[in-house]
């Protein structure tokens, strides 16, 4: 006890310096053990004595030590004015306390009827955050009472989710299925995101089918994508087959490229992707190959890009190509741009090589040289300069080229435009010559401007 009465009074004192947060709690808490039966007491009474103690590590510390009966102790403090991060402090602890009794019905009580300066988020934040001793019950009612509120109903829809159990998972079912709650759509999609394990999946499909929603459809497509059992996931890929809703299959190949494909093989992402007509989709399944099955598809991924049918497959397998870095991986990729007529896929492609280096420009170059289509050599250039290669020294000379000597003034315009976004201003002088070699009205424009542009950043 004498030493208590000395540390007290120090520890007070190291508080009012504002520590770390773990300093300050571990503090708060030791006050409260010092005090012994009046620790709920002094520690709040700190607050009225010492102004410069945060609140929120003190009701943290009350939180620790107190008892049941300390919880509508604290509840009466919520109309003080504190700041909003004391409030939650406050109302996490009063929950931890009021779960170690055997009745919280005041906190329903203030989902009902926040008091001021209070949301039902607050709350249901709150009770989500000591959910593991609240038990399901309480949460079933407290999602009843945020009817309405979508951010409340899904702190306590994931709390169920996460410390229900099976249990807490029936209790959300239910939930869902009662058009007293009017549970949300998305809220009931984020909270089976949560979910580990196959009881959910039902459900989660049919919601996946019925909906087209995207704020829905993802977090149900990384869910059902790593919770599905076998039969289940061939009911899911059947989902990707041509034909279907476009929204419904992005999600779900964005799914699989996330992480949640690592249990389909090759072949089966690889049929998947034969045929596709949708660019998103291919993109997806084409990341998700090369990420999950890098040494299944070791020395096939230039016959895959070579006998791909559509510009679709191409830039997909174009794609899975480049992350192989097979030898004469530009020269296959440069080959083929030559004889490519889609200008989704012609910038793709410039990309690609752009991303490679020397060898990559090159074959673009002689892309560039070779194609007679003024588009065309368009999608080439916009495609080299998505690269996040175009200030490579190799690129640079490939923009002065065109924008000097091309025969199509937009071309040259073009080529000059992304000179000057390059913030390079050893380019000055190289578009100062070009200025005064270019007769072209509006090509002269473009270059004015781009002269302006990079001399505005020197």
């Amino acid at each position: 006890p004498e030493k208590a009465a000395e540390a007290v009074p120090a520890l007070a004192a190291f508080l009012e310096k504002g520590p770390p947060p773990e300093l300050e709690r571990s503090a708060a808490h030791a006050i409260g053990r010092l005090a012994r039966e009046r620790g709920v007491e002094t520690l709040l009474g700190l607050l009225a004595a010492r102004p410069g103690i945060r609140a929120e590590g003190v009701f943290d510390a009350v939180g620790d030590i107190g008892g049941p009966g300390d919880s509508k102790a604290l509840l009466a403090l919520l109309g003080g004015d504190w700041s909003p991060g004391a409030k939650m402090s406050l109302l996490r602890s009063s929950a931890r306390l009021a779960a170690r009794g055997e009745d919280a019905s005041s906190l329903l009580g203030l989902l009902r009827e926040p008091p001021a300066g209070v949301s039902r988020e607050m709350v249901a934040q709150a009770l989500g955050d000591a959910s593991r001793d609240l038990g399901t019950g309480l949460l079933r009612d407290a999602l009843r009472e945020t009817a309405g509120d979508r951010r409340a109903q899904e702190a306590i829809a994931r709390a169920l989710v996460w410390q229900g159990g099976k249990e807490g998972l029936e209790a959300l079912l239910d939930a869902a299925a009662s058009p007293e709650v009017k549970l949300d759509q998305k809220v009931l999609a984020r909270a089976l995101n949560d979910f580990q394990g196959e009881a959910a999946v039902p459900l989660m499909l049919e919601l996946f089918r019925s909906s087209r929603d995207e704020e829905v459809l993802e977090p149900l497509a990384r869910s059902l994508a790593r919770n599905a059992g076998k039969e289940t996931m061939e009911s899911l890929l059947g989902l990707l087959e041509p034909g279907g809703d476009a929204w419904q299959r992005r999600a779900l190949a964005r799914a699989l490229e996330g992480g949640s494909s690592a249990g389909l093989d090759a072949d089966r992402l690889i049929a998947l992707l034969h045929g596709e007509k949708d660019q998103e989709v291919a993109s997806s399944l084409a990341r998700a190959l090369s990420r999950f099955n890098p040494s299944a598809i070791e020395g096939r991924a230039a016959e895959l890009f070579q006998n791909a049918t559509s510009p679709v497959e191409r830039i997909a397998f174009a794609n899975v190509l480049e992350k192989t870095s097979a030898p004469g991986t530009a020269e296959m990729i440069g080959s083929q741009l030559r004889a490519e007529t889609d200008s989704r896929a012609q910038w793709e492609m410039a990309r690609i090589l752009g991303r490679i280096g020397e060898e990559g420009v090159q074959q673009l170059a002689d892309a560039l040289r070779s194609q007679a289509d003024e588009r065309h050599r368009h999608s080439l250039l916009w495609g080299l300069e998505a690269s996040r290669r175009p200030v490579a020294a190799e690129a640079q000379r490939l923009f002065v080229e065109m924008a000097s000597g091309d025969p199509a003034p937009s071309i040259r315009g073009q080529a000059a435009e992304i000179l000057g976004r390059q913030q390079d201003p050893a380019l000055i002088p190289v578009l100062s010559g070009l200025l005064g070699e270019e007769q072209n009205r509006e090509v002269r424009e473009r270059i004015e401007r781009a002269l302006r542009e990079l001399e505005g950043r020197r």
